[in-house]
């Protein structure tokens, strides 16, 4: 589920791009609205967000929760179909060393 992504007290704090970095601002001051705050989806495929959440540090909180959730392959998994694969095309009926 995508949220806005407000902190503070009273959720009156947001975060925003500022260029390629993330800058937290107060909603009413200088010229930002809720419109201007930046939403969070942890299940986007592009983990540009998701990188820049989880580098904060300095005046900027401390970003709780999940970052990111998506669909990966695991890696034991897709090695086994791809020899099955291999095997399938190139079965080795007989091994004899001498």
């Amino acid at each position: 589920m995508a949220k806005k992504m407000l902190f503070g007290k009273d959720n009156d704090k947001g975060l925003v791009l500022d260029g390629l970095k993330l800058k937290a601002v107060t909603i009413g001051q200088d010229g930002y609205t809720l419109d201007d705050i930046l939403v969070h989806d942890a299940t986007t495929q592009d983990n540009t967000m998701h990188l820049l959440l989880s580098m904060m540090g300095g005046e900027m909180p401390v970003a709780l929760g999940v970052i990111r959730a998506v669909e990966a392959p695991v890696y034991g998994e897709e090695l086994y179909k791809q020899m099955e694969a291999v095997q399938t095309k190139n079965p080795i009926l007989n091994l004899t060393i001498y």
